[in-house]
């Protein structure tokens, strides 16, 4: 499983369901359990500092027009769609994020989830 680190309020629209595409200025051919990890930025009144959802990534391709309700925000050039699934909200488990993606712990990665991530 790999996780990726976000700002909030980015994290906790995916862990509602709301955010479906999360995007970036570089594409990733890893597919499977994605850990999305809410960044200690404080934000309002929403969860920091550690995993808040389990997704499920199964492709990640440019990002087009049609794709900025599901991303939450405007095309931008270089962007690429990570395309999410199956997302379901975890209670805070705290852990220091990283830059990219990223391999949570083995003890943090026993407190997931993902054998019920369905593809």
């Amino acid at each position: 499983m790999k996780a990726l680190s976000l700002r909030q309020p980015w994290a906790s629209l995916i862990a509602d369901g709301r955010k479906t595409i999360e995007t970036r200025t570089w594409r990733t051919r890893y597919r499977g359990a994605l850990a999305i990890h809410a960044s200690a930025r404080p934000h309002d009144d929403l969860p920091t500092g550690g995993i808040i959802a389990i997704a499920w990534l199964y492709d990640c391709r440019p990002m087009a027009a049609d794709d900025e309700a599901h991303a939450c925000i405007p095309l931008y050039d270089g962007a690429y769609a990570w395309l999410l699934s199956d997302v379901q909200p975890v209670p805070l488990i705290p852990c220091k994020g990283m830059l990219g993606l990223w391999t949570p712990s083995e003890d943090i990665a026993r407190m997931l989830p993902s054998a019920q991530l369905m593809t």
